[in-house]
């Protein structure tokens, strides 16, 4: 096709219209089955494979270094080679070393294949909500909103079933259900409709075209927020009030994620009635109650904490996504997943090793944090609401 002087420079968007989007929530489903099953499994397969206290360190932190590498790579490369083949290369390799993971009997084995398994997570996992907004142009705060839904649902749900299956028949009863997921990812993966992108340079945004200072405080916003709530899950976990760990830390994550997949469904519900610039708002208000609670010493108190704490992670979850995509190229997409991704985890990382697991020792970080992200947010607002094309 040739292109006119007035088509010079311009890009055809692909609106996946009719795509399957079952593939992307099922890829989902398996990438949040891992984060909350694995840990529950990990004792169980270290025992079976016999397996030492750093090898199963590995078999978690390696995991997790892969997949960071990983997300430094595959935003860009969804924005230049395709998102739909990334996000189908990814769930690939994942779901090949899921399954492999089965038959391995030894620990060096079962460190390699995390490794692998790490890399296609990284890969695909951001390409996930760049498809998703894609997928719904006109609405992608619904789309996103949704998704967490889901997949705050099976946070809470699933590790009950994966731990009656761990302790009935074995870990990998407890696993298996990771390469089934993912498999029907990888069998009807999504497919653009319409013409390809055209091979232009507005096709490929420069980094400082993507990362505006804007753009830079939302993801400060999700670095201090997730690494907020990041801190007081791991911080109950290990926590003296907290006197059966096992049972009692899990009945408190289930809370948790079961409050966010319900806070999830609110905002795809009420998005178009309320300013999504409150919902972030409100976001930083409930961290503050989560920290007033904390202080309690019964377990009323905690319980309204982890009310605070989950629905505050679902306030911001799709906002914060959806004010990235409404300030950036839609070319550039894929590269602002990643650094969403990056920037959550790395601010759980930082709050996990700079504070205290002690709230009354933390209490003026904490509040010095959510002062910090209040500030963000709003500067972030203001810029989406002065942009024709971008406001909410």
């Amino acid at each position: 096709m040739q292109l006119s002087r007035a088509n010079v420079g311009k890009v055809t968007i692909v609106h996946l219209r009719n795509a399957n989007t079952f593939a992307i929530y099922a890829a989902s489903i398996a990438y949040i089955i891992e984060i909350s099953t694995f840990p529950i499994i990990v004792k169980a397969l270290s025992i079976d494979l016999a397996l030492g206290t750093d090898q199963a360190l590995w078999l978690i932190s390696g995991y997790k270094i892969t997949l960071i590498i990983a997300l430094f790579v595959s935003g860009a490369a969804g924005d230049k080679i395709g998102k739909e083949r990334v996000f189908t290369s990814g769930a690939f390799l994942f779901w090949t070393a899921s399954v492999l993971l089965l038959f391995a009997r030894t620990g060096e084995q079962m460190i390699i294949l995390r490794l692998f398994q790490g890399v296609g997570a990284g890969l695909f996992s951001p390409m996930i909500p760049a498809l998703l907004a894609a997928n719904r142009p006109r609405n992608t705060l619904t789309a996103l909103s949704y998704w967490g839904m889901i997949t705050g649902a099976v946070a809470a749900l699933y590790p009950f079933g994966a731990a009656f299956l761990t302790d009935t028949f074995s870990w990998r009863y407890g696993w298996m259900i990771v390469p089934i997921v993912t498999a029907t990812a990888i069998l009807r993966p999504p497919k653009p409709r319409g013409r390809a992108h055209l091979k232009t340079k507005a096709s490929a945004p420069s980094i400082r075209r993507i990362l505006t200072l804007p753009v830079l405080s939302v993801l400060g916003f999700i670095l201090i927020s997730y690494g907020i709530s990041t801190w007081f899950i791991v911080t109950i976990a290990l926590s003296d009030k907290i006197a059966a760990p096992t049972t009692t830390v899990g009945f408190y994550m289930f809370i948790i994620w079961a409050v966010f997949a319900v806070g999830n469904f609110g905002v795809a519900k009420l998005n178009k009635r309320l300013p999504p610039q409150l919902l972030l708002y409100a976001s930083v208000v409930l961290n503050g109650v989560m920290a007033l609670f904390w202080f309690g010493q019964s377990d009323a108190p905690l319980v309204i904490s982890c009310v605070a704490v989950g629905l505050s992670m679902a306030l911001c979850n799709a906002p914060t996504t959806d004010l990235a995509f409404r300030l950036t190229p839609k070319t550039a997409h894929g590269t602002i997943a990643s650094a969403d991704i990056i920037a959550a985890r790395l601010g759980g990382a930082i709050a996990i090793m700079i504070l205290p697991l002690s709230l009354w020792q933390a209490a003026p970080f904490v509040l010095a944090a959510a002062l910090v992200s209040f500030v963000t947010v709003a500067y972030a607002t203001a810029a989406v609401s002065s942009a024709p094309t971008a406001a909410w």
